[in-house]
């Protein structure tokens, strides 16, 4: 494959070299008194490329940026082309776009692209998130993979090694991702993850008009109801601390905790449940007494203070509710952070974390999405060193999600990783709001194209499990789901593998949806894989491949009636049970069209028919982990003794375990 290396010098311009992955390795190279050399190796089967240089003079450098272009590399210029498009953070939607001849549109995608026409693929990552910002950038001529330099001076003699790239054109989107993913493990040496949360949160329900007494009341019910599920995390979500999201206090908004959340904390521990806590700690508002308390630690630029979003344009303090983020780059930064989760773990109790809008200290995601550059280092050295601090503080036993964050940046350190925005967003009758089937069906898509980073580099969290059927009055969401909607929903969030916290209200629940919740507890644990990857502009087929079985689920996203073809993937005779009402569909041994309305999903375990266990009904899982319920076999001749007959229409041989 052929590839540009280019650097660009903020004040000499740009020196370009035309290499080949194929060609001899180490490269070296010469460009603006820079001593260059480019290296391949390989790990886990990937190819990886790695650019380092050393100075010879101080020189400031802006940019380094690899390109590759199609049409001198196995792809070609073959459209229509299908791009997954990561995007730029854990709350932006990965998608799989179209591109063609006329459309030069650039997409941004942070860590990891993967283009495919009929004439092939074209894979690269990132795989290594150390002290450098980088993106890639896919138009349709050529994906590039940037570095930012920052216009920081290099010092002679020093050596600066980039941030590793892989770049493949030998294997589908899919399995490169998994691949990328395994690398990754690899490198930054994670181990076993903790046990997925289940349980409650407080945001997509109360939003910020949680109260002491809203928390012991659904605290109590989660309890009763789903405790020995193991839904057994109360998450309070933003609303509970002082001076509103971005008050810096982290300290009990006294009104509506007038209790404390050392004594709430012990009520809820008290009910066999933990407690967490939501937190932005490293944004402040100007209207905030910290604000004046944490001046000398807020982010500058060229002198004056740099507005993260929020006020009018003013890029300076005008008391108007803009929002401001702390330079991590200083020691007094670094000790308020250890200041607030030492106080959070030992005085709070709070064994569980949501870290929200530290991608905010990255870049700005306004203006486009501009980067945020420091003074005393780069930025994905600081940001990492900050998120460690907050790590040390808690000790590593505590549970830490990372929700508006960098994806790339943020793995080793959080245990969980929000993979979707928000699943519900205020301002619905507002002609700019997407509307709540849409901003589902995006979230959606999120969770299974973003599958391979489960269980091996952090837990996926695919945000609010809701199910309600009527419009909260907390906020102007739009969300009213039916009972199919809620029912695809569930189906979603059951699959994703990850966490299943329900964000109702649970006493306005009808008993028919509490129980799509209870049959989906506890977590299983597996994440759902897209069945074609590039399906555009919907994944319509998810599935589990797990102790000789296959979940499967058959989605229809769209507003027409959709048949939907389904093949058998074991080639003999297969039973068919749905996950749902786990009753006994079917045996096939060839492809089965099912018939889907809008906005409806079916689910259902796929396994050969062989004499022993077929599923359990205990939950939707079907005995795909636990094996929950009832457990039923199939036996050809006689069953062995502890076995009773069942019967079945479809299934001569069916037998229940006594």
């Amino acid at each position: 494959m052929k590839y540009i290396l280019a650097i660009k010098a903020t004040d000499f311009g740009e020196a370009r070299f035309s290499c080949d992955t194929e060609q001899h390795y180490p490269i070296s190279l010469s460009a603006f008194g820079l001593d260059i050399k480019v290296t391949k190796s390989t790990v886990l089967a990937l190819n990886e490329y790695s650019v380092s240089f050393v100075p010879v003079d101080e020189v400031k450098l802006d940019s380094v940026t690899v390109t590759i272009p199609f049409e001198d590399n196995k792809i070609g210029c073959v459209y229509p082309m299908h791009l997954f498009d990561n995007s730029l953070c854990t709350n932006s939607f990965a998608s799989i776009k179209k591109i063609d001849a006329e459309n030069a549109d650039v997409t941004r995608s942070r860590e990891i692209v993967t283009v495919h026409s009929e004439k092939g693929n074209l894979n690269a990552a990132f795989t290594s998130y150390d002290r450098f910002y980088t993106e890639f950038q896919t138009d349709n001529k050529a994906a590039i993979a940037y570095y930012a330099l920052e216009n920081k001076p290099v010092h002679p003699g020093e050596c600066y090694t980039l941030e590793s790239l892989s770049i493949d054109d030998t294997l589908g989107g899919l399995e490169f991702f998994e691949k990328y993913t395994e690398v990754l493990k690899k490198k930054y040496n994670i181990g076993e993850m903790k046990p997925v949360p289940a349980g409650w949160s407080s945001w997509s329900c109360l939003y910020g008009e949680v109260s002491e007494a809203d928390v012991e009341k659904q605290a109590k019910l989660l309890s009763e109801n789903w405790r020995e599920l193991g839904a057994d995390l109360i998450q309070i979500d933003d609303g509970w601390q002082n001076g509103g999201s971005f008050g810096g206090y982290w300290t009990a908004d006294e009104e509506r905790f007038s209790g404390g959340i050392p004594q709430l904390c012990k009520k809820i521990n008290d009910l066999g449940l933990k407690l967490g806590l939501w937190m932005s700690p490293g944004l402040v508002v100007d209207e905030s007494e910290m604000f004046d308390e944490l001046y000398d630690c807020l982010l500058r630029e060229n002198g004056k203070l740099a507005k993260s979003f929020g006020g009018d344009d003013a890029l300076s303090a005008t008391k108007n509710g803009s929002v401001y983020s702390l330079d991590i780059g200083k020691k007094k930064t670094l000790d308020y952070i250890r200041r607030v989760f030492t106080r959070a773990k030992d005085e709070y109790g709070a064994v569980y974390f949501k870290i929200d809008f530290v991608m905010n200290l990255m870049l700005r995601l306004i203006n486009g999405g501009t980067r945020v550059e420091y003074p005393d280092g780069y930025v994905v050295e600081l940001y990492r060193r900050y998120i460690q601090e907050m790590r040390s503080a808690v000790g590593d036993d505590i549970f830490l999600l990372a929700c508006g964050s960098p994806i790339g940046e943020s793995v080793g350190i959080f245990d969980s990783i929000r993979i979707s925005a928000d699943i519900t967003w205020d301002g619905a009758d507002n002609p700019s709001h997407p509307g709540y089937w849409s901003i589902l069906r995006s979230d959606a898509q999120c969770a299974f194209l973003r599958s391979p980073y489960h269980n091996k580099v952090f837990i996926n969290d695919p945000d609010a499990l809701l199910l309600r059927d009527y419009l909260t009055d907390k906020a102007n969401d739009g969300l009213k789901l039916s009972y199919e909607e809620a029912k695809m929903w569930a189906t979603v969030v059951a699959t994703s593998g990850g966490h299943i916290l329900l964000n109702e209200e649970i006493h306005k629940l009808s008993d028919e949806r509490r129980e799509l919740f209870s049959s989906i507890l506890p977590p299983l644990g597996y994440a759902a894989r897209p069945r074609d990857f590039y399906e555009y502009p919907w994944c319509s087929e998810t599935h589990i491949d797990a102790e000789g079985a296959q979940l499967v689920s058959l989605y229809n996203w769209g507003e027409e009636m959709l048949a939907k073809k389904f093949t058998n993937p074991f080639g003999c005779r297969a039973v068919m049970i749905d996950c749902w009402s786990r009753e006994v569909m079917g045996v096939v041994d060839e492809d089965m069209v099912f018939e889907l309305e809008p906005h409806t999903c079916r689910a259902f375990v796929i396994k050969p028919l062989d004499d022993g266990f077929l599923y359990s009904d205990g939950n939707f899982y079907l005995g795909i982990g636990d094996k929950a319920g009832k457990e039923y076999y199939h036996f050809a001749d006689n069953a062995p003794e502890g076995f009773t007959k069942v019967d079945c229409e479809v299934i001569d041989g069916l037998y229940m375990k006594n």
